[in-house]
Order: structure tokens, then sequence, then C-alpha cells
């Protein structure tokens, strides 16, 4: 169950050092709370099909995507960090005829039909519909380097762009604004240019 149990954090009822009540089972948890983000939903939807109540799902689904995030993210997002990844990664984009670009970069919008009533004209679309908005950075192999915190969809992307902490960090530090590369001319003339 993806570490969960060894991690040593989470205790299953099957867990024999646990005294007094014990807990509700770790796989029931975990799939609901799968359920709620796969619906999008509210935590009282784990208690439809698993009984356990939305306030022990509040209570366990905040620390427990955390831990998630903090410990698989690293599987999945592979950031550009050192000069040495930055060199690689724009040379892979120089050969696909992009020099100087550091990300493919789009905002990736997820339905959200669990939205609740009040928030829905924060969250509401071009098709009328509540979305989450993700900033999704690729490199040119197609390797994803960074994603950014959800935002409300009704927020245009130079909104959406300015919580994008990579985005940002392309624009101000000083590994990306000062970096310099090779570009052609339609002359044939080679000319240096700076800034990812």
């Amino acid at each position: 169950m993806l570490q969960t149990r060894r991690s040593r954090l989470w205790r299953d009822s099957n867990d024999n050092s646990v005294r007094g009540a014990k807990p509700l089972s770790l796989h029931l948890k975990v799939a609901s709370v799968i359920r709620i983000l796969g619906l999008g939903a509210g935590q009282d939807v784990a208690e439809e099909g698993s009984g356990i109540s939305a306030e022990t799902m509040g209570r366990f689904i905040h620390k427990w995507v955390d831990w998630f995030v903090e410990s698989y993210e690293s599987a999945w997002i592979v950031p550009i960090e050192s000069e040495e990844d930055i060199e690689t990664v724009e040379g892979d984009f120089a050969q696909l005829g992009f020099p100087g670009c550091i990300s493919f970069m789009d905002v990736v919008h997820m339905s959200y039909p669990g939205c609740p009533a009040a928030l829905k004209t924060v969250y509401e679309g071009m098709e009328k519909e509540p979305t989450l908005a993700f900033n999704v950075h690729i490199d040119a192999q197609g390797r994803k380097r960074a994603i950014a915190r959800v935002a409300p969809v009704a927020k245009n992307d130079m909104t959406i762009i300015r919580a994008d902490r990579f985005a940002m960090k392309v624009l101000e530090d000083p590994n990306f604004t000062e970096y310099t590369y090779k570009i052609f001319r339609e002359s044939g003339a080679e000319e240096m240019m700076k800034g990812l």
C-alpha cells in the first residue's frame, strides 16, 4: 500500500501495539481519500461507502495527502535545480529547434463536480462548469518538471502564473535570467542570447 504502513505514521486496525479502541482500517481511510479526491467532493462522501465520519476524514485526509506528496512527489516530478539540469534541459530543447526554452507550460483543467455551491462562481470555467487549474511544466522529453498549486479556474492565466513558483523562479533567478545560449539568425549568423 504505497509504503504507507512502513512509514510508521499511519496505524492500521491490525496493529496490535495500539492500546484501547482500535483505529479504523487504514485501507478504508486511504480508499476514502482516493474517492474524495476522485469525485472532487467533501469528506462527508466517505461516510456513504465506508462509515468513516466526515470529522474523522477531515483529520486524516490533509495529513495523509501532505505526507503522500512529500513522500512520492519526486517519483513523478523531476525539478530543474542545478546549473547542470538547466544546461541539459535547454540543450534538449535546442536540439528540437527551441534554444533558450526551459519548459513547455500550460494550465491543465480538472473537473470539480463536488464544488461547494457557494464557490461555483469562483471555480466556474468557460464551459460553465467548476474546474480546478494547475500550471504544469514539462521538458522536451515529456518529464514533468513542476506543477503549481491548484488555482480556481476563474483566475486568468496571468494570475495563475504569478502563483507558480517555478515560473517566477525562471523570471527572477539569475541561474535562469543570466543563462546564455546560441541562436542562428535567418542569414545563418550566430548570435548569443541571454535569459531563458
